[in-house]
């Protein structure tokens, strides 16, 4: 462990500093029941900076933790998206409905040919709308 040579001083900085990164994820996890997707992520990363800060070393564990719940995090995100596309198109709203589409893609690649098919359906379905 590379906690074996370290200072009460150095000691208690990571203290400090895990105790933030931990305040950080919990706001985050929080944020992500609450569907603010976009403020959960930034308080994971700022959470898993931290840790990276104080050690890689010795949270590594933790660090790698946060990596498997942002994905989690941005499939569920991506989710939501998806059934507002559908809300959207069904309304007739494409262009929004394919911007919530582009964003599902972006969010969650390994779904990105499923949420492709519904993208080009409604972008077929605008086509056709225009031409009418």
């Amino acid at each position: 462990s590379d906690t074996a040579g370290l200072s009460s001083r150095d000691r208690r900085r990571r203290d400090i500093q895990r105790a933030k990164a931990d305040a950080l994820y919990q706001q985050g996890r929080k944020l992500f029941y609450n569907r603010e997707y976009k403020q959960a992520i930034r308080r994971l990363v700022a959470s898993q900076e931290m840790l990276q800060q104080a050690s890689q070393t010795e949270y590594s564990d933790q660090i790698a933790k946060l990596d498997n719940f942002m994905t989690y995090m941005n499939q569920s995100w991506a989710t939501d998206l998806v059934k507002q596309g559908k809300a959207l198109e069904k309304k007739k709203l494409y262009k929004a409905a394919i911007k919530k589409y582009e964003t599902a893609i972006a969010k969650d690649p390994q779904r990105s040919t499923e949420i492709l098919l519904l993208l080009h359906q409604v972008q077929r379905r605008q086509r056709l709308q225009s031409n009418k």
